[in-house]
């Protein structure tokens, strides 16, 4: 089954209909961003890979432009009530960094320019909380949490997993929690996001 871009997002084209409440969640990456569409309680992924750049200023800009345009192709976004995204991973290490960070800021820009708010950002600890009950927590745990927690989404790996988690919060903040049940512990994740912005 196709996943398409309309009203609720990324769902098959069998089960579309309209609902006044979706939240985005994005991992956002220049090779591998995950994406999480929650709406009327469904939750679907996607995936958008982008090849190197030719090394130039001017690549650089149409393929982070491209990667946002490729983004809003999939979910619509001014037909969103609220994105999640994560925030700048400061403490990375990358000859790219520079990079790294200035295409957060235009994704962020042209995310902006389409929905009638600021998109919320979180923290990777943030995520890693609401999803394991420790900041701390592995790629990979988070993973399995994900895949556990939420059995009924197709997650193929890390990205689309991490995007899951901002998705959730998300909802949850919206009075729309995907889950039946979270800890505590997890839970207090929600606490520390500025969600007001």
């Amino acid at each position: 089954m196709t996943d398409i871009g309309t009203d609720t997002g990324l769902m098959p084209a069998h089960s579309q209909h309209l609902t006044g409440r979706r939240v985005i969640g994005i991992d956002l990456s220049m090779t591998s961003t995950g994406i999480a569409v929650i709406a009327n309680g469904v939750i679907a992924t996607h995936t958008i890979t982008s090849k190197p750049d030719a090394g130039t200023l001017r690549s650089f800009l149409a393929r982070s432009e491209k990667i946002a345009e490729q983004i809003d192709k999939a979910v619509i976004f001014d037909r969103t009530d609220l994105v999640v995204i994560e925030g700048m991973a400061f403490g990375a290490k990358s000859s790219s960094l520079d990079k790294i960070h200035a295409h957060w800021w235009l994704v962020v820009k042209y995310i902006s320019e389409f929905v009638d708010q600021e998109p919320v950002v979180i923290t990777s600890g943030q995520r890693c909380k609401y999803a394991t009950g420790k900041g701390n927590a592995p790629k990979d745990k988070v993973l399995a949490a994900v895949i556990k927690r939420y059995a009924q989404v197709d997650v193929k790996g890390n990205d689309e997993a991490d995007a899951v988690i901002f998705a959730a919060m998300g909802a949850r903040h919206l009075w729309m929690p995907v889950e039946e049940s979270l800890p505590l512990l997890n839970l207090e994740a929600m606490d520390a996001v500025r969600w007001e912005v």
